[in-house]
């Protein structure tokens, strides 16, 4: 008689938009729990496999879910708006893609090796430093900071204040004593650009001054017409500053400004045309409120520097009776930028915001407002002592108030970043608040108080109750090398401790009959199921197919391998090295659609709703189904999971 095969049972935790799914329901398993954060990737689960998805797993008891033989998951912490230094600028941190890169506690820019997100419960911490405003994050972020100390000097009969040596310090374990430290750019490049074979240096300190009066009072005009783009820079320069800035602009630099009939108030309008100049200017953005300082920029000279913010402050600040300087913006990237340009000169400047109503009445008129920064400081050292100091390259922040507050489902944000694995938030440096980072505290993956520790110490509560058959854990390939291998390691030796018996391998989608060159790391851990030839399960010769984007896709692609998709950052030029989505088909540039995007992930028959960035991210986020389908087999292949009764 014939034997009746098992129905396997599976959970599917981090579902996204259900690649593990699609494959298995091929193969005839039943997922009884799926979970995620994520609303668009929930529906579309919901709209294609017809059941709901739980949210964040760190709320879910792993004793009340079904029984079940297979656990899969593909495993963050500052709220949204909170601003993160890219090497583009500052972002809230619910924007930044994994094309971004962030600045380190080294002052180096690294990649980005995940975007992490969740709803949080529990204890959220609002905290101010002196010279900046107030954010808010999670009880287990750590800081880098040095601890304030007393030390009685008998000598002089009085106590003598010491600092620490730098070290990172959790949210919740901070004190009045914990000095914030930010990272100074210490570089001193002086920048050059070639636009068109036309190669220019920025060495003349007069550049540096209209470009700062530009980034006050300046912007970059794009004006289509039938068969070109007429290409202005325009100025509005204020009266009392006409001979000075355009005798600068054309005897120094040289930029030729003619006067346009626009006039505002006492200022007027200039414009002027040039290719090579209208490419930097643009490099500062587009309106007032999108205005940024470039990256090298900072990385320029302090003569230089000290010339671009006396330009801007020319154009745009002012200096009070008492010697205090002061802007005012309406973006908080040149806010924080001018911060750190000031940090560059020796001078501690402090940043405030102003939260304005959305509209106001102007002469009888109804108009849009925005909120506005002010940037304050003196750069006379006699002006006032100050709390906060610098040194060695550093700035040290004095803490000014940290509060503790509990909420629920509050949205939370975090990144896990190649080598240092620390980013700068609002100008103050943070940790990756995971427990396997390199903090130091080398906690590892059990740091579970409160749900609040590492997304893969809930997996293990699920192991642990549930005593799956068999784990199937998928990440980034960096994964097997972060933290000099310790996370890897700590993630196999905690589950052969729960008696798995576990293999991995990286795979590579081009390899296996899908052209992207995305790679994913698997690991694989087995327990009272038997197996045959264990160490064979990713010997997967017979899975191998080599094909072109041409032949998968069905259009005449140059490129025959896909970059591998990613969440953000579409439609960068197809030469640039953000470029994702951009190929030359039939000598033509083409955008990959979304069509293409959910054939490249192996969704070849799926019904993907939502707006098109929430699309981008799903699929950018999703595992290639080809992988999850070989993993399927492989387990019916090399195990008895389906005569197990």
């Amino acid at each position: 008689m014939e034997q009746q095969s098992k129905e396997v049972k599976y959970i599917d935790l981090f579902c996204g938009i259900g690649s593990f799914h699609y494959s298995f329901q091929k193969l005839g398993f039943k997922c009884v729990m799926a979970s995620d954060i994520y609303n668009p990737a929930k529906e579309n689960y919901k709209l294609n496999y017809g059941m709901d998805v739980l949210d964040d797993i760190c709320d879910v008891n792993p004793s009340n879910i079904e029984n079940y033989d297979i656990l899969c998951a593909g495993f963050p912490c500052f709220v949204a708006g909170t601003k993160v230094l890219t090497h583009s600028g500052y972002k809230n941190i619910e924007d930044v893609v994994l094309t971004d890169t962030l600045m380190t506690h080294t002052g180096q820019f690294q990649k980005i090796l995940n975007l992490q997100h969740k709803n949080y419960n529990g204890s959220l911490y609002n905290i101010k430093a002196k010279y900046h405003q107030s954010f808010k994050c999670t009880d287990e972020h750590p800081f880098y900071i040095r601890e304030k100390t007393r030390k009685w000097n008998n000598e002089l009969r009085k106590y003598e204040y010491i600092f620490k040596n730098p070290e990172w310090k959790k949210t919740c374990k901070l004190t009045k004593n914990d000095y914030f430290g930010m990272k100074i750019n210490e570089n001193s490049i002086i920048p050059e650009f070639n636009f068109d074979k036309n190669t220019i240096k920025l060495d003349n300190p007069d550049m540096w001054f209209i470009m700062g009066y530009f980034i006050g009072n300046g912007c970059c005009v794009e004006t289509e017409r039938e068969h070109s783009v007429m290409k202005r820079i325009c100025l509005c320069i204020n009266e009392k500053h006409v001979e000075k800035i355009l005798n600068i602009s054309e005897n120094c630099i040289p930029l030729k400004f003619s006067h346009c009939s626009c006039k505002s108030g006492k200022a007027s309008v200039y414009v002027t045309y040039d290719k090579v100049w209208f490419n930097i200017f643009k490099q500062f953005g587009k309106y007032a409120h999108g205005k940024l300082i470039p990256e090298w920029v900072q990385d320029a000279p302090t003569k230089y520097i000290q010339e671009f913010i006396n330009g801007y402050r020319t154009a745009d600040g002012c200096i009070t009776k008492n010697d205090c300087y002061g802007f005012t913006t309406a973006s908080h990237n040149l806010a924080f930028g001018l911060q750190r340009l000031y940090l560059k000169l020796g001078h501690l400047f402090s940043i405030r915001k102003d939260i304005r109503p959305k509209t106001t009445v102007i002469e009888g008129r109804t108009v849009n407002q925005r909120d506005t920064y002010h940037i304050r400081g003196y750069v006379k050292e006699t002006k006032r002592k100050h709390t906060s100091f610098i040194e060695n390259g550093y700035v040290w922040y004095a803490p000014f108030k940290i509060e503790k507050a509990d909420v629920k489902n509050e949205p939370v944000y975090n990144f896990e970043v190649e080598n240092d694995n620390s980013y700068v938030i609002e100008n103050i440096i943070v940790h990756n608040c995971q427990s396997f980072s390199q903090s130091g505290h080398h906690k590892g993956f059990k740091d579970t108080k409160d749900n609040r520790g590492a997304m893969f110490s809930h997996v293990m509560r699920f192991v642990k109750t549930n005593i799956p058959k068999i784990v199937i854990l998928e990440n980034v390939q960096a994964l097997l090398n972060h933290d000099e291998g310790k996370s890897f390691t700590k993630i196999k030796e905690d589950l052969e401790n729960e008696g798995y018996n576990v293999v991995y391998q990286v795979l590579k989608c081009s390899d296996y009959g899908i052209p992207q060159m995305r790679k994913r790391l698997f690991i694989v851990g087995f327990k009272n199921v038997q197996v045959n030839n264990i160490d064979q399960f990713f010997e997967l010769s017979e899975y191998k197919k080599k094909t072109t984007m041409k032949d998968y896709l069905g259009k005449n692609f140059k490129k025959e391998i896909a970059y591998t998709l990613r969440c953000g950052g579409k439609k960068s030029p197809i030469d640039d090295r953000h470029n994702w989505d951009g190929y030359w088909v039939d000598d033509k540039e083409y955008r990959l659609t979304i069509e293409d995007g959910l054939k490249l992930q192996g969704f070849n028959d799926y019904n993907l709703i939502g707006k098109q960035n929430e699309k981008w991210k799903m699929l950018g986020n999703t595992i290639p189904t080809i992988f999850t389908e070989i993993i399927g087999k492989q387990i019916i292949k090399h195990s008895s999971i389906q005569s197990d009764m």
